[in-house]
């Protein structure tokens, strides 16, 4: 399960040592999302022998992390996110080359609906 929620407090992201404000998107990184993690790092690097990836994912300490909120585009590596952020690509390269007026840039970030 992907926990998203509105930031309530002030606080400092452990993936990024940035702040979190009120009202920033903030997801949990639970075992799935490490597993997802470890996944695409993976297949993005599968050309590197296996014990050269799993040190570099050692190297990310993330596993330290499991069970604290973060920014949701450092935490949130399960397939439903990966999806959306094809989705808004596409979305944005069809808005590129149309004529119309009418953009999503209106909506503000913090929606949460864009990311469930």
């Amino acid at each position: 399960m992907v926990v998203i929620k509105l930031a309530n407090y002030r606080d400092f992201c452990p993936f990024t040592k940035t702040p979190i404000r009120h009202n920033n998107i903030i997801c949990l990184f639970n075992e799935k999302q490490y597993e997802a993690f470890i996944k695409t790092i993976k297949e993005l690097l599968n050309r590197l022998p296996d014990d050269l990836i799993n040190l570099i994912i050692e190297k990310t300490r993330y596993k330290k992390y499991i069970g604290r909120f973060g920014h949701h585009s450092y935490t949130h590596w399960t397939l439903p996110y990966t999806n959306y952020v094809r989705k808004k690509a596409l979305n944005i390269s069809d808005s590129d080359t149309s004529d119309s007026d009418t953009s999503d840039s209106d909506t503000s970030d913090n929606d949460l609906s864009n990311y469930i």
